[in-house]
């Protein structure tokens, strides 16, 4: 949030009608979260569920272990929250999970292992207090430096939830 601004994004029905924007806070209206999201799927009565809704029934059964909140983001994010369709066969199906204290490596590889054999590929996201990263990328990373997207842009790093990473973030900025 810059000021009375929030960063949205904006997009139709189609992968290239995306836009970047600001939107004036009291012009929010509702907010839907990932893990919002995941409880529609779970109540849905539909018997034909789309592969993306008994994909997430599938993984929030197999993760009621995990003390972290997340669910869909990505297309399949956007149809769940807007009810317009712009999943397509091959869309895969973006996970955010937001890990506000550390997440063991095991703990990534056990989540990961849980998606193998759904109905479509599953690309998951950790987001922390201070960057995001892919779990994938962590899981199998054994201590190096991954990818670490932060406010000022994506630098390598190796410990996510420092509180030094904000620091060496914010310096980077011009």
């Amino acid at each position: 949030m810059t000021g009375n601004r929030i960063p949205v994004g904006i997009r139709g029905q189609e992968r290239s009608q995306r836009s970047a924007a600001w939107c004036p806070a009291n012009a929010i209206e509702q907010i839907v979260t990932p893990a919002d999201l995941v409880q529609r799927c779970k109540t849905t009565k539909d018997p034909a569920a789309s592969p993306a809704c008994r994909s997430l029934r599938s993984l929030a059964a197999d993760w009621q272990w995990l003390s972290h909140r997340g669910g869909p983001g990505g297309s399949v994010g956007f149809e769940l929250a807007t009810g317009m369709q712009t999943t397509t066969p091959g869309s895969d199906l973006d996970i955010v999970v937001y890990a506000n204290e550390p997440l063991s490596r095991s703990d990534a590889q056990r989540l990961l292992a849980s998606t193998r054999g759904l109905d479509m590929a599953v690309d998951i996201r950790a987001e922390t207090p201070i960057c995001g990263f892919s779990l994938a990328e962590y899981a199998g990373s054994s201590g190096k430096s991954i990818l670490l997207r932060t406010s000022a842009g994506p630098i390598l790093g190796d410990d996510r939830w420092n509180a030094d990473l904000r620091s060496m973030s914010s310096s980077a900025c011009p």
